[in-house]
């Protein structure tokens, strides 16, 4: 019948949209892990840059949940406390055992001699209540990468109130709420150079962040809608957002960095839309589907295991380059597997509960 096959077309359009979803997911780890691998070696320049821009792989993570949150919100019309619940499960279980982890070496640390000038109590309750989006003290030196959650934590308590005013009139709250933010966080980095730099505070801030999540929460509507965006409209768009995002990413001018997200993430939400029916591949989507367990384990290899690997290979004389991409192999091996343990045995744990 007619309905039969509609809904059979909708159940194939869905699953096309979370395979790109995954593949978009795996892309965003992967540029994520080759940064933070990068930090630990000398790299020809080329590889360097390269390495470095993968850090607004964060933007793309914003981009992708902006979109899967409002749509899981927008979908299942639920209750303010029933989405809360299932936003809290989702972050919370593995950031909690990467605390206690990251705990642990503190005060293995302290036992060595080697004393940390914060006290990592107060921080990993700030970290546990997700507080740290708005702590400078405990923002992201208690779980290497936790501003990324803290600021997610801000975004989850505010979607609520950012769907319901972009559902209202998204197309025109959508061009006007990102575009002041961005130019007051700009002229916010022009005025106090140390907040406008990358890697401070203000710049990992749910402020400074947001418009990468409310274009995706916007390309959501887009897709609801039906609303396509021409090939060759978004070809230029495309371009346009990336010569921005690679201008403001190596340019000195105070500021500049507060507006990597609006033009970063407009870059990502345009590729999203060119690829809402590609399906990805197999190895990329494996680890979309793993990639948060993979941002909160791959600091061991990426950090702690390149270090130790660099100095290996200097005392033998191995090539950087070769160095890093066999760091980089570990890392993404390595944490997909971390991952993949935690998750079953997360799976595991749920199921003899009930």
């Amino acid at each position: 019948s007619r309905a039969e096959q509609s809904r059979a077309e909708q159940s194939r359009a869905e699953q096309s949209r979370l395979d790109c979803v995954d593949f978009l997911k795996g892309i965003a780890i992967l540029a994520v892990i080759a940064v933070h691998t990068a930090q630990s070696f000398t790299l020809p320049l080329a590889i360097d840059n390269i390495a470095k821009m993968g850090q607004l792989g964060c933007q793309l993570f914003f981009v992708i949940s902006g979109f899967t949150v409002a749509n899981s919100y927008c979908k299942k019309e639920q209750g303010c406390v029933s989405f809360y619940m299932k936003r809290w499960k989702s972050i919370a279980p593995g950031y909690y055992l990467m605390i206690v982890v990251y705990w642990g070496f503190d005060l293995a640390r302290k036992l060595i001699g080697h004393n940390q000038n914060i006290q990592f109590w107060k921080g990993a309750l700030v970290n546990a209540l997700f507080l740290n989006g708005i702590s400078p003290t405990y923002n992201n030196n208690i779980v290497p990468g936790g501003w990324f959650i803290g600021t997610t934590a801000i975004f989850y308590l505010l979607c609520p109130v950012l769907i319901k005013i972009l559902k209202t009139g998204y197309r025109a709250v959508s061009c006007i709420i990102p575009a002041i933010s961005s130019l007051t966080c700009f002229i916010i980095g022009c005025m106090y150079p140390a907040w406008g730099k990358n890697g401070s505070f203000f710049y990992y801030s749910f402020v400074v962040q947001m418009p990468s999540i409310i274009l995706g929460i916007v390309l959501y509507f887009d897709w609801k809608n039906e609303v396509v965006m021409k090939k060759r409209k978004a070809i230029i768009y495309l371009f346009v957002f990336a010569l921005l995002s690679v201008v403001l990413f190596y340019c000195d001018l105070n500021g500049a960095f507060m507006l990597i997200p609006i033009c970063s993430g407009g870059f990502f939400c345009v590729l999203f839309s060119l690829l809402l029916h590609f399906k990805g591949t197999r190895f990329v989507n494996m680890l979309g589907k793993k990639s948060y367990g993979m941002f909160l384990t791959h600091m061991f290899f990426a950090h702690q295991l390149a270090a130790a690997l660099n100095r290996l290979g200097m005392k033998i004389g191995v090539d950087q380059t070769v160095l890093f991409l066999i760091t980089l192999t570990i890392a993404v091996l390595g944490s997909y597997g971390v991952s993949s343990v935690l998750n079953t045995t997360k799976k595991k744990m749920l199921v003899s509960k009930w």
